[in-house]
């Protein structure tokens, strides 16, 4: 990130942190989850997917049409060696760009239109909730940024609410430990770490 650009990131955070810290006294009671959360997430992350992975097309087509013949010319310079990496990098970079903006923007219009995330994971509809007139306006942007993200972190995220889903469920079962060989004992432990295997599983 450029000097400048890191800089104007900065002073943006601590003016909204210091906005947040001096507004606290007036700011409502949050929701209470919802009980079942890993079951929630699920729900709220596949269909965050699937939204995600129609906002993906379509800036594949808007940068078909913006840089697709560029990037193929470029491509045939390089096969030809009339072009550069650097010119491929500068297209792709630009493409880049162009995704993440227009994606945001697709991904504002369609929170706004109804797809929401804290609201599938907050009790949101139980007997006294607080009446919190941010919680609206903050879902919309915070699900517009997660489907700009792109389904890949999505899918991540996915993979560990099944991950928690299905060691909550297990733990639940208090079934005993199946006994051992002396080999199974002996032998390190060597597994893949949950986590560490849906990044890997989920890493295009």
């Amino acid at each position: 990130m450029p000097k400048k650009s890191g800089l104007l990131f900065i002073i943006a955070l601590i003016v909204v942190i210091a906005g947040v810290a001096l507004s606290s006294s007036s700011l409502v009671t949050g929701f209470a989850y919802k009980k079942d959360m890993p079951a929630a997430a699920l729900a709220t992350l596949t269909a965050l997917i699937a939204v995600s992975l129609f906002v993906e097309r379509g800036m594949t087509v808007v940068n078909a049409i913006l840089y697709g013949e560029e990037q193929r010319g470029v491509e045939i310079g390089l096969a030809q060696g009339t072009a550069s990496v650097n010119d491929l990098a500068r297209i792709l970079g630009a493409k880049e760009r162009v995704r993440l903006l227009g994606a945001f923007i697709a991904a504002l219009f369609v929170s706004a239109a109804g797809v929401r995330t804290l609201e599938g994971l907050l009790d949101t509809g139980a007997a006294g909730h607080p009446v919190n007139s941010l919680l609206i306006p903050v879902d919309v942007v915070l699900t517009a940024a997660l489907i700009a993200g792109g389904s890949n972190g999505l899918a991540y995220l996915l993979q560990l609410a099944k991950i928690r889903l299905d060691s909550g469920s297990s733990a639940g079962a208090a079934q005993p430990p199946a006994p051992q060989s002396r080999d199974a004992a002996a032998k390190p432990a060597n597994a893949i770490d949950p986590a560490m295997r849906a990044r890997l599983m989920t890493t295009g």
